[in-house]
């Protein structure tokens, strides 16, 4: 979910005055960073605020600007969001079940990916463990 730079110093418990100490700006030169778009924004402002919510700031980057997912299949290279699957047959299941899911509002990673791919080849993870209790409790 993207926040504004107000949403995101009230979430944070921070205010204007702190990031400016950390630049050492004035926190109407700040403001005025803040009025433009965060791609326009230096880098050290990006990262004092990392540094001041303890975070790091691809973490800020993401509260703070929208970026459109995309789902990206490669049928050729057997690739989803840029996870090889090197079996065919998963690769097909995977894909099917991958695109299902983003239609009901799902935008996996390629962390994502490569979880659903371990938790397929491994029937002993915890989640696939989870989920035949769970099977196992509806009879």
């Amino acid at each position: 979910m993207t926040v504004t730079i107000k949403q995101f110093l009230q979430i944070n418990d921070i205010t204007i005055d702190d990031v400016a100490k950390e630049l050492n700006l004035s926190e109407a030169q700040l403001q005025k960073i803040f009025n433009t778009s965060v791609v326009e924004w230096p880098v050290k402002v990006i990262n004092a605020l990392a540094v001041i919510t303890h975070s790091n700031p691809g973490e800020v980057l993401d509260d703070l600007q929208d970026v459109d997912f995309k789902l990206e299949i490669d049928d050729q290279a057997q690739t989803i969001q840029g996870v090889k699957i090197e079996d065919p047959d998963q690769f097909k299941q995977m894909k099917v079940g991958v695109r299902t899911t983003c239609i009901e509002g799902w935008e996996p990673t390629p962390d994502d990916i490569r979880q659903l791919l371990t938790d397929l080849n491994d029937p002993d993870t915890p989640d696939r463990k989870a989920l035949a209790k769970l099977l196992e409790d509806d009879d």
